[in-house]
């Protein structure tokens, strides 16, 4: 797992927290989704999810959780080294995640005293990726909040996404740990709506059938010379879908939607955004897509319609 820069308490109502948001810091661990925290709790939010309950978890996983204490000291560096040891610090964890499972204790032990943060920064640490989280407390307040989670994991009602503490899902940059029972109502409502314009975006993109047919030209082409000389050259990072009116592109297309593409092969495509029928082009090895030299902008400054 990796650290996470910071964790912050959610509440709507000051003194009523009903979850945790820990940051991301922008690495491979923190890039890759939560599926093994979704299958640890029993979440199934696939493809289409729709609001909480698309993300809390279905039954008691109390076999998966990790919950301990321990008293850790504060390393004294420079001028303010003494002969007194300084004073140990009760702390409390809670997380889901298999090593905590196998080292036990030890291990947690271990963890608390890297995760204690700095003296002027909250009295709480965490770290995570896609299997687990561990999250430690260093004073009652935060420890409070994480017993109240415990206590909804062990129920089998813990939710857990990635995105943003804002309510929007798709935000980048946060693990958010919530009981859904002490989520206000109006935030799940929020939820709910972002999801609900979020699915229907992607039934928009699934309809064009672009991402498929290029697939398919990816698979076919394997007797082609410039295929061969450029095996990736249909592969890509990300085919983000955007509505097309919110783009400026809408007199560009007979879709509703353009994509933002990212290729593999950035010797033979350029990344920008695109109009299906700029794809459709770019399967047949034509149109602005089709660009020599890593990050030149072929698509006449298409590149700098990414915001």
């Amino acid at each position: 797992m990796r650290r996470s820069p910071k964790v912050t308490l959610l509440e709507d109502v000051p003194g009523e927290p009903y979850g945790l948001c820990l940051a991301a810091d922008y690495c491979a661990q923190h890039e890759w989704g939560v599926e093994g925290i979704e299958r640890a709790i029993g979440a199934e939010p696939g493809d289409r999810p729709a609001g909480l309950p698309s993300r809390t978890g279905a039954g008691a996983f109390a076999d998966k959780l990790f919950i301990g204490e321990a008293e850790v000291t504060r390393p004294v560096r420079g001028r303010r080294r003494s002969r007194r040891e300084p004073p140990a610090i009760a702390c409390r964890g809670f997380g889901i995640h298999r090593y905590m499972e196998i080292e036990g204790g030890p291990a947690f032990a271990r963890m608390a005293a890297e995760l204690l943060p700095p003296e002027d920064a909250a009295p709480v640490g965490g770290c995570w990726d896609g299997d687990g989280f561990c999250v430690v407390a260093y004073d009652g307040h935060h420890a409070a909040v994480l017993d109240a989670l415990a206590g909804a994991a062990r129920a089998g009602r813990l939710a857990a996404w990635v995105g943003g503490a804002g309510w929007n899902p798709f935000d980048r940059g946060s693990l958010v740990v919530v009981d859904p029972a002490a989520v206000p109502a109006a935030r799940a409502e929020e939820m709910l709506a972002f999801d609900r314009a979020r699915n229907a975006l992607l039934d928009a993109a699934s309809a064009t059938g672009i991402e498929a047919r290029l697939d398919a030209a990816a698979a076919d082409g394997a007797d082609d010379r410039f295929r061969l000389l450029h095996p990736h050259r249909l592969s890509r990072y990300a085919l983000t879908p955007r509505w097309a009116g919110d783009s400026g592109r809408a007199a560009d297309t007979a879709h509703p939607v353009v994509f933002w593409l990212n290729p593999m092969d950035q010797e033979a495509s350029v990344a920008g955004w695109y109009t299906v029928e700029e794809l459709d082009a770019w399967r047949d090895g034509r149109g602005p897509v089709v660009g020599k030299g890593r990050g030149r902008a072929a698509n006449g400054g298409n590149d700098e319609r990414q915001g």
